[in-house]
């Protein structure tokens, strides 16, 4: 068995990279084996570090059913974002997941108005973002995403009369 973990580690590094869904289906009588509980334990964690949760199928398709009544639209500015979303179910959607690529700060952090960012990864240059939200029935939100720095002011002195610099 010990390969075994050892290939769903990998599987589910893979995953978190490559921001994928693995599917492990898991016999009740190895999990409750105690001679792999640390094993069992060991792999949650993994997993968890690497920013995926363990659940059930039906709850996957449940939450695909909710997620069929939410609509949304979004822009990217430069270093900032916006994402509208409309639930129009008269349940509230939780989990709600959305992935965000913006600009490399030099600076700072992003940080979300609405909502709340669940993973963060900086690769080429840019910042993919995982934010996560909840939409209660029939709401729309409106989510900002920028820098959690402010942004330097500087002020411009128009002179009244024109300078002329240089010889006639």
């Amino acid at each position: 068995y010990g390969d075994m973990f050892s290939g769903w580690r990998t599987t589910i590094d893979g995953a978190a990279n490559n921001d994928e869904m693995v599917l492990f289906i898991l016999r009740s009588q190895d999990i409750g084996d105690p001679s792999y509980t640390d094993n069992f334990i060991q792999l949650f964690s993994f997993a968890r570090e690497k920013g995926l949760t363990f659940t059930s199928s039906d709850v996957i398709a449940d939450h695909f059913k909710q997620l069929q009544n939410i609509s949304y639209s979004g822009f990217i500015d430069g270093d900032k974002g916006s994402i509208q979303v409309t639930n129009t179910k008269d349940v509230a959607v939780q989990n709600v997941t959305f992935k965000v690529i913006l600009p490399l700060l030099t600076d700072g952090n992003y940080k979300v108005n609405d909502g709340t960012i669940v993973r963060m990864k900086r690769e080429n240059k840019r910042t993919i973002l995982y934010i996560s939200t909840e939409i209660p029935a029939n709401f729309t939100k409106n989510i900002i995403i920028e820098p959690d720095l402010q942004r330097k002011s500087f002020q411009i002195e128009i002179p009244q009369q024109p300078i002329i610099e240089g010889s006639n």
